[in-house]
């Protein structure tokens, strides 16, 4: 299960350097909660570092020391897109 949350995380996040911008799946929006004890940013960030591999989980860390953590804003994709959830649950 590890292996596919990593392989999401990697597919779905991406960052702007120069608008300061972290496009998060809309699952983080909607589930927070679920993903550190809290709907709030650092505590997402915390739980996409703890999944997502040493690798990229350093490209975010640098990410966020250049671009200033306080001052990045999470972006959420208005839909979410349940494919992968029905792809999984078919195997």
């Amino acid at each position: 299960m590890k292996r596919y949350a990593k392989q999401y995380l990697l597919d779905h996040i991406e960052y702007d350097i120069n608008r300061k911008l972290i496009i998060l799946p809309k699952v983080f929006d909607m589930y927070g909660g679920d993903f550190g004890g809290s709907k709030n940013f650092p505590s997402i960030i915390n739980y996409i570092k703890s999944q997502a591999g040493n690798e990229f989980s350093q490209q975010l860390k640098d990410f966020l020391d250049e671009s200033g953590a306080t001052s990045v804003k999470p972006i959420y994709p208005d839909s979410y897109d349940w494919t992968p959830v029905f792809r999984f649950h078919d195997q």
